[in-house]
């Protein structure tokens, strides 16, 4: 048997760190034994207890006999005032299921420290009148973006209610509205789509998703771009968009997947995984993917994560989102904010389509 070539303990170590963030934000609160996160890891028994012993030095963990507690910080954010988080909606649901899932694990982070927060969806029908009595009890704005024919109005009163409250964005297509950011950095995601593709040796990989207006998904694009064009294996002409039409949106995808395939292309980068399920069982079960097509995809839906096998993809980065808001409202509790420009950078998951 050959020797195992096992990951260093600074990598192990962030890989640990990034675990117990999602579990803090899932609300569990134990560690699985080092031997199970050896193995989870690929890392040998003493440097996952190298791992383990730093982030108890940073007060993340705490040994209770055999087991290992995740420490849950404390801060009280009753001085940031009523925090609202504003987000679309559609039919009393978030439009934007990944924000659904932030709005869920902050959720949970806030009412532990002792928050006092509320959650708006605007619809379509929602009146601005509706909106504004809902905004002029709030102090600290999370705003995802509105829906509807007020957004205009809504950013309107929130620009001149500025002085009055503290509003952070969460979208980087608001990134000319507010001065305080905090976002996934989409070009980063695309620009490690493409690294991955081209790492599992891809020489004609491609970008697609449908037309439509969202700066996030242009970022995406143009880092999958770039990235190409920096070993010259192609550039923005990677990447397709196809129009709004009706019928089966997964039909038209295999079709056009198919015809690329057909004239070489060896990888292809779904900017959204909302139909990578139809995807990947036509792929898997023809033996397309990944024999022929290298397969990846955003993790907005966690519909990569549920496919069996599971689809390699970019995080969306919930949980370093949640400890980014988590900390700028610390600051706001102890009147120590200032404004804050982050594009959080997320994580590639290998799971098996490359």
């Amino acid at each position: 048997m050959g020797n195992r070539k096992y990951k260093n303990s600074e990598k192990v170590t962030r890989q640990l760190r990034e675990l117990v963030r999602r579990r803090l934000c899932s609300g569990e609160n134990n560690l699985p034994s080092e031997r199970q996160l050896a193995v989870e890891f690929d890392a040998n028994r003493a440097t996952m207890r190298k791992a383990v012993a730093a982030l108890a030095d940073e007060g993340l963990l705490r040994r209770e006999g055999r087991f290992t507690r995740l420490v849950r910080p404390f801060h009280d954010f009753g001085p940031c005032g009523r925090i609202l988080f504003l987000a679309c909606g559609i039919h009393s649901a978030f439009q934007q299921p990944a924000m659904e899932r932030m709005w869920q694990a902050l959720q949970v982070a806030l009412l532990r420290n002792r928050a006092d927060v509320q959650l708006l969806l605007t619809e379509p029908e929602t009146t601005i009148d509706q909106i504004r009595t809902t905004l002029s009890a709030a102090d600290t704005v999370l705003l995802v973006n509105c829906a509807g024919n007020c957004a205009a109005d809504v950013v309107s009163m929130l620009k001149e209610g500025g002085r009055k409250k503290t509003v952070i964005a969460l979208l980087e297509s608001e990134v000319f509205d507010f001065p305080n950011l905090i976002a996934l950095d989409n070009y980063a995601v695309g620009a490690i789509a493409a690294e991955a593709l081209i790492d599992a040796g891809c020489r004609k990989p491609f970008a697609l998703w449908e037309i439509c207006p969202n700066r996030d998904f242009a970022r995406r694009a143009q880092g999958f771009a770039d990235k190409l064009d920096t070993h010259n294996l192609g550039g923005i002409q990677s990447v397709f968009w196809l129009p709004h039409e009706n019928g089966s949106i997964s039909e038209k995808y295999l079709k056009f997947i198919d015809w690329a395939v057909s004239r070489g292309y060896d990888g292809v980068f779904l900017m959204s995984d909302e139909y990578v399920g139809d995807l990947a069982r036509h792929g898997f079960s023809t033996g397309l993917i990944p024999n022929r097509l290298k397969l990846i995809t955003v993790d907005a839906t966690r519909a990569s994560f549920r496919h069996t096998p599971p689809v390699s993809c970019v995080s969306h980065a919930t949980s370093q989102m949640v400890t980014e808001i988590v900390g700028q409202l610390q600051l706001i509790a102890e009147n120590n904010f200032r404004p804050v420009r982050k594009l959080v950078r997320p994580t590639l998951y290998e799971n098996g389509t490359l």
